[in-house]
């Protein structure tokens, strides 16, 4: 028995005519906000009040800036300019005890590690060459000397 893969699951259904559910809700809430307005205000004042809401409605229902829908791009923007700017370092709390002596052990074993690579003479260009051919037969025959 065969089963069938669903396909396009990333595109809303259209429910409304041509408009998804959330297309549907906007351009509504937009006309509807828009028609409660007409009661209150005077014709001019009504284009200067209603054509902000109307191009909200239809940015929220039809934009897609970067791929994501509207909406998302204008919550980040109103969390980016509202949320405060500066960073305030605050300190991590010490480790305990036992984690404290370990963290110290490995401080100290890393620092000698670093003063015995220094004191090591550095290497010649023609002993560097010899060691990467030493090494290169050495993988060629498997790890057999």
């Amino acid at each position: 028995m065969q089963t069938s893969v669903p396909q396009f699951i990333d595109v809303e259904d259209k429910v409304v005519g041509p408009f998804t559910v959330k297309q549907a809700v906007y351009l509504i809430s937009g006309g509807a906000i828009i028609f409660i307005l007409n009661y209150f205000l005077e014709l001019f004042a009504l284009f200067i009040v209603g054509a902000p809401i109307a191009g909200l409605a239809l940015a929220l229902a039809f934009a897609t800036p970067g791929d994501r829908p509207f909406i998302v791009y204008l919550s980040n923007s109103t969390r980016h300019f509202f949320a405060p700017k500066k960073y305030i370092w605050k300190r991590l709390p010490t480790l305990p005890a036992q984690h404290q002596k370990t963290a110290a052990k490995k401080a100290t074993l890393f620092q000698k590690l670093g003063k015995q690579a220094k004191k090591e003479p550095m290497k010649t260009k023609a002993e560097q060459v010899k060691n990467l051919k030493d090494l290169a037969s050495l993988l060629d025959r498997g790890g057999r000397r």
